[in-house]
């Protein structure tokens, strides 16, 4: 998942990356009993692929996203809750997302 938010950084790689197929595994991350490490990279990951792009955010939100990072808003430290944060404000650019987040 790490590696994944370092490379969506990349326009190019936003689209490939959702391509390949990652956004479900990574927001299933978020929803395991993994470690709070794993789940800061991929709500990490999860941000970058959705900021600007608005294919992305639509298609993250459709995955159950939302109530996972909300879920991991509120637990866990404060660096994770910041993680969590920043995605949840990526996915609100789009409007379909706004009520969700609300």
């Amino acid at each position: 998942a790490g590696a994944l938010a370092n490379l969506a950084v990349n326009d190019d790689n936003k689209v490939e990356i959702a391509e390949a197929g990652a956004i479900p595994s990574l927001v299933e991350l978020l929803r395991s009993s993994g470690t709070a490490g794993a789940k800061w990279k991929a709500a990490g990951a999860l941000g970058n692929l959705a900021f600007n792009s608005s294919d992305n955010q639509v298609a993250i939100a459709k995955a159950g996203a939302i109530p996972a990072l909300v879920t991991f808003l509120t637990s866990g430290t404060a660096e994770a809750k910041a993680r969590a944060a920043e995605a949840l404000q990526n996915l609100a650019a789009h409007s379909s997302n706004e009520v969700l987040i609300a």
